[in-house]
């Protein structure tokens, strides 16, 4: 029998904030069409590649760091909104608290987006970024700081992602229950693949308490371990 849950990291993009507007921001300015730029994400995503050579390939010679700073001069800083925020985070977020877990965010992003989840009122016990650590998903140490920043066992920690290869896969071999959301644009090109190795496969976080091994079955704060 699976031991129970303690602690839930979530990832950032498409898991607790929808990328959607900030993503048409960048088509704007690179003055290409929104579509253009979908269809641009959608083939390096396919291909593996990173999502920054989207931009790349619609604007040669493209620096992305070059590029926020030419953005914040213009007062157009790339940066998250409270609206992007998903409806369904705050909720689960805060069933999670009340039944004692812990809860996190981590994920490949800049320490900017760290002190935006900091600022949200979600409340989360840690928060990690793959900028101030050094280190991006799907490396394994990443995950060793995750574990490490919760303190709680791999065996005892769920993280929630919408990328089979950065989340499910890599939490999976780090020992952890991966829970994967199927939102998204990896979700939407990899639509035709199983997460064999998740723990749980849900279509939205209302869903992820009940999908946990062992909520509703722990009351109180976690164990000390």
């Amino acid at each position: 029998m699976s031991r129970a849950i303690k602690g839930v990291v979530f990832d950032v993009g498409y898991t607790l904030i929808d990328e959607t507007r900030r993503w048409r921001e960048w088509a704007e300015w690179l003055a290409v069409e929104p579509e253009e730029l979908w269809a641009s994400m959608r083939s390096v995503i396919a291909e593996g590649v990173h999502h920054v050579e989207s931009l790349r390939r619609l604007h040669p010679g493209f620096d992305l760091e070059q590029a926020r700073a030419d953005r914040r001069q213009a007062g157009r800083r790339d940066e998250f909104l409270a609206g992007d925020v998903y409806p369904d985070v705050s909720p689960c977020v805060a069933r999670l608290k009340a039944a004692g877990l812990k809860t996190g965010a981590a994920g490949n992003m800049s320490v900017d987006v760290e002190r935006f989840l900091a600022a949200s009122g979600l409340g989360f016990d840690m928060i990690g970024s793959s900028q101030r650590w050094g280190i991006e998903k799907p490396n394994p140490v990443f995950f060793e700081r995750v574990i490490a920043a919760v303190g709680l066992p791999a065996d005892r920690l769920a993280y929630v992602g919408d990328r089979l290869d950065n989340d499910v896969g890599a939490a999976t071999a780090a020992g952890m229950c991966a829970i994967y959301l199927r939102r998204g644009l990896w979700a939407e090109v990899f639509s035709d693949r199983e997460a064999a190795s998740a723990c749980a496969v849900i279509d939205s976080l209302d869903e992820l308490p009940q999908a946990l091994p062992g909520f509703g079955r722990q009351t109180g704060p976690p164990e000390k371990q």
